[in-house]
């Protein structure tokens, strides 16, 4: 564009000297220099034309193009910019306006939110030599109403024919939703991180208050709350604060025992406050919240076997507005919390009932000692003063290691106080010193015992005399070899069943995507279901009911067959309409209505094949879970015989083999295929899980006379 401008007035002033230079020449040459001139202006206006329509093609790109762009002079005044600039800005800035100088926009914020001056901009840094370009600067913009953009700018300086710096130009453009959902993206990790990290802590957990600490930590960093509590019932169905962050003695006492929800409520649902001053709650209360300065707070159940154990709470120094999201993951921790809970009062019972077992049957075998967290010996039984030779009243007020061989003191101290600090329990064979000195080979246990705080208070050991053992053992060091090939063997063993463990799961993960398909299959099957039963079943009712209304118009006449056809499809249609429903409707089946359940499957119209159901024993399930499981799988088969089969045939049986209640659902069509991936599909699996779950076999094969059978084996012991 510059050299079309540098041509055409080059050729206006060589025009012009030849014009002057002519001026001398009229008679000889004044013709020549007309039609040179002629030509030359001809020329200069052509140029001139094809310098326009240039100039009208770059503004057209330059307005249209969907980046930003904008330029300035040196001392940052705007002297171009195009539509999309002005659409970023929210504004438009008077060219050359010396107020308005190294940007259009109305104000702008570094990454961080801190507010960035003008001047102090990207663009006047480049302008002053600062830096001698930017690529992808990321900045804030505040548009003229309050609403902001974040946009990547892309700045080069312009110079002139001799390199000088003349301005700049700026391209920019809109990341915004780009920034928004790498913020989602970021939170949905940072929420995925906060739970696998519960769940690490809750499994590697030695205590209730290692649980409630990992929960709390998870609470808090998840959901972005300032401070959170745990409250359970105690023995007396009083709901207790059992552990919290940053609440005050004064607010616990205060509020403690108060319930949102019946202590007896079945699968209560989260309540929210988002502002405690529009909440409608008792006045005392509402002081007591804001007091301690919560302005919103959140409750979320804990929910063991469909019964309330508890809640775990969120307060905000703010109002806060809680979203789906956030709900659904609270009721997520909320799960892995009360799993946490429930398994550590399993394993508290369980260790009390073994120490009691053990006490009561190892006392009579072996012998056994109880030390204080000092390591001094506070009882001991028989067995264990006749292994050492002592009277019980000489062994009381004893440490451990005046019975304990020099060369084994060290390493049973620390063994010792590992216990008492971190509750590890130990067994080791070491070296006991008898009265008359001699020595004793001892197998010891230890074990922590903890008060209802899971805090080590004593250490409880059983001790077993393997002198003679010991003697044998130079005979079994010549089995040495043996040994370390079976351990091989057992790493390998080992090794083998991580790669199937980690196969499994990335199996299960791909069942995500296939529960989604299956998912779309139904909705599409209740459509066509809707679309080629009850919906040609109304089409035919509103057919015969115009025919007969025409008749009755026409002839006064009514066909009492037809309204007997009306009546019949209207029927249809409803137990068409009942049947779909009941589909989409998730059954829950108990054992008691185990059969009738299986019966009433049996007898549904939707099937298009002859069933029955042959019962040829007695069946006597108690537990609802295994009920329920078995007639999810039982249902599922029948729906694929129906479907899939082609044939004309399924029978549902019911019959004792051995030790086994034997479920079975045979066809008599096409078999199952012999790909290899046959049988192995989602509901394949889903089948598969349900049955394991239950503790019974699937088994799936093709029967010789053709058809296939689909059998579930359930173990009689633990039908019940």
């Amino acid at each position: 564009m510059n050299k079309a401008k540098v041509a055409a007035v080059r050729t206006r002033k060589a025009n012009a000297r030849r014009r002057r230079n002519g001026a001398n020449d009229v008679h000889g040459n004044g013709a020549q220099l007309y039609r040179t001139a002629t030509v030359d202006l001809t020329q200069s206006e052509r140029a001139d034309e094809a310098l326009r329509r240039s100039e009208e093609r770059y503004r057209t790109l330059f307005n249209l193009g969907p980046v930003a762009i904008y330029s300035i002079d040196t001392s940052g005044v705007i002297q171009e910019f195009n539509r999309r600039a002005a659409e970023l800005w929210g504004r438009e800035p008077a060219l050359g306006d010396t107020d308005q100088r190294f940007c259009g926009s109305f104000k702008m914020f570094r990454p961080d939110g801190s507010f960035m001056p003008h001047a102090q901009c990207p663009m006047a840094e480049v302008v002053s030599g600062k830096i001698t370009a930017a690529h992808d600067a990321e900045v804030l913009i505040e548009r003229p109403d309050g609403s902001r953009v974040t946009v990547l700018v892309n700045i080069r300086p312009l110079k002139n024919d001799r390199g000088e710096v003349i301005g700049a130009i700026n391209c920019f453009y809109d990341i915004t939703e780009r920034k928004k959902n790498e913020e989602l993206l970021a939170e949905a990790l940072r929420q995925q991180s906060a739970l696998y990290e519960l769940m690490q802590r809750r499994q590697e957990a030695d205590s209730m208050h290692d649980i409630y600490d990992a929960a709390l930590d998870a609470i808090i960093f998840a959901l972005r709350c300032d401070r959170a509590s745990i409250l359970l019932f105690d023995k007396k169905k009083l709901i207790r604060f059992a552990a919290w962050r940053g609440l005050s003695e004064k607010y616990r006492k205060a509020v403690e025992g108060h319930l949102p929800w019946k202590s007896d409520a079945k699968n209560p649902e989260p309540i929210c406050i988002n502002d405690v001053d529009l909440a409608d709650i008792p006045k005392a209360l509402r002081k007591t919240i804001k007091d301690e300065g919560i302005h919103a707070v959140a409750f979320i159940p804990l929910i063991a076997n469909q019964k309330l154990i508890g809640k775990f709470m969120t307060y905000y120094n703010e109002p806060h507005v809680f979203t789906d999201s956030e709900l659904s993951l609270s009721v997520t921790i909320a799960r892995q919390l009360t799993l946490g809970i429930e398994q550590k009062r399993g394993d508290q019972a369980l260790r009390e009932s073994e120490a009691r077992m053990r006490a009561t049957v190892e006392q009579a075998t072996a012998g056994m000692a109880g030390c204080n967290a000092d390591g001094r010996i506070r009882f001991v039984n028989q067995r264990f003063c006749e292994m050492l030779g002592y009277d019980q009243s000489e062994l009381i007020g004893k440490k451990i290691s005046d019975i304990t061989h020099p060369d084994e003191v060290r390493q049973n101290i620390h063994l010792f106080e590992r216990t008492i600090r971190e509750g590890k329990p130990y067994e080791i064979e070491e070296r006991c010193v008898r009265k008359d000195g001699s020595i004793l080979w001892a197998d010891v246990s230890a074990s922590a015992v903890r008060d209802e705080k899971a805090r080590t208070k004593s250490v409880v050991a059983m001790v077993v005399d393997i002198t003679a053992r010991k003697k044998a053992e130079a005979a079994l060091r010549q089995s040495k070899t043996l040994l370390e090939k079976l351990v091989q063997q057992r790493t390998k063993a080992l090794r083998v069943a991580n790669t199937e463990l980690e196969n499994e799961i990335s199996r299960r993960k791909g069942l995500e995507g296939q529960i989604l398909e299956i998912s779309d299959r139904e909705q599409e099957r209740l459509g066509q279901e809707l679309h080629d039963g009850l919906c040609q079943q109304l089409t035919a009712i509103g057919f015969l009911a115009r025919a007969t209304a025409l008749r009755l118009k026409d002839h006064r006449v009514v066909q009492t067959d037809d309204l007997e056809r009306i009546a019949q499809l209207i029927n249809s249609s409803v137990m068409d309409a009942h049947n779909i429903a009941r589909d989409l409707h998730k059954e829950e089946i108990d054992a008691a209505g185990f059969l009738p359940a299986l019966q009433d499957l049996i007898d549904r119209k939707i099937w298009q094949t002859s069933r029955r159901l042959d019962l040829k024993t007695e069946v006597n399930i108690e537990d609802d879970n295994i009920a329920s499981q078995l007639y999810r799988i039982l249902r599922e088969a029948l729906i694929n015989a129906n479907k899939h089969a082609r044939a004309t045939q399924i029978v549902l049986e019911v019959r004792r083999l051995k030790n086994h209640l034997v479920f079975s659902v045979s066809d008599n069509g096409v078999g199952f295929s012999r790909k290899p991936k046959a049988g192995h599909g989602l509901g394949f699996h889903i089948m598969q899980y349900r049955a394991q779950s239950i503790g019974a076999r699937l088994e799936f094969e093709s029967l010789k006379k053709g058809g296939s059978r689909v059998a579930c084996y359930l173990p009689l012991t633990i039908q019940k």
